[in-house]
């Protein structure tokens, strides 16, 4: 799965059709995270594999919603715990999120190779990371991922003048280079 935009929380109901055997069947019903209804489909059918003896071709969608928050106006904090395949092995994780985009720069790990098992609401009380419980005091700002805009002008600039290399002298005009002549090395003077 492709990392396409925002994941959204949907609800997937899903069940083996009634045979004349068994008029009754389970009905299975998981919470995925994915960017839109048709890949939240195919995870559900992807775990469900994993979990009974059911495809999707001797299966059926009952429901499938997106799930929206009560209060999305209110800061929350997150705990997440998840599974994530690594270059080595499986890794299962527990986890205090803010920024839920750092799991392939901070891990080496694929979108499509994490699996989201819970998610939770927490108080920043309950928070056991010592890295993130500065985040959730009230007189810390949260800082934005990302070096400061003085600092990434310095990088800039430095790259830029790597780049370019050395200016011209300063007694030296930029328009009075471009003007100048250009010498051949193979010219013979004219006698």
């Amino acid at each position: 799965m492709k990392a396409l935009g925002t994941l959204r929380e949907c609800k997937v109901v899903g069940r083996c059709p009634p045979t004349p055997k068994c008029h009754t069947l389970p009905l299975y019903r998981m919470r995925i995270f994915a960017p839109n209804d048709v890949i939240a489909k195919t995870r559900f059918w992807y775990f469900l594999s994993q979990l009974k003896k059911m495809k999707k071709s001797s299966g059926e969608i009952v429901y499938c919603g997106q799930v929206f928050e009560k209060s999305p106006l209110r800061v929350k904090n997150f705990v997440i715990w998840l599974r994530y395949d690594s270059r080595s092995s499986t890794h299962n994780m527990y986890r205090v999120f803010h920024v839920s985009r750092d799991m392939g720069a901070r891990y080496g790990a694929w979108t499509h190779s994490i699996q989201i098992m819970k998610v939770e609401e927490i108080a920043a009380s309950k928070c056991r990371r010592p890295a993130v419980k500065p985040r959730f005091q009230d007189q810390v700002p949260a800082t934005p991922p990302g070096p400061a805009p003085s600092a990434l002008a310095a990088l800039y600039h430095q790259e830029a003048q790597h780049l370019l290399g050395p200016g011209p002298s300063p007694g030296c005009a930029p328009d009075k280079l471009r003007n100048a002549p250009v010498k051949k090395k193979n010219e013979k003077k004219k006698t």
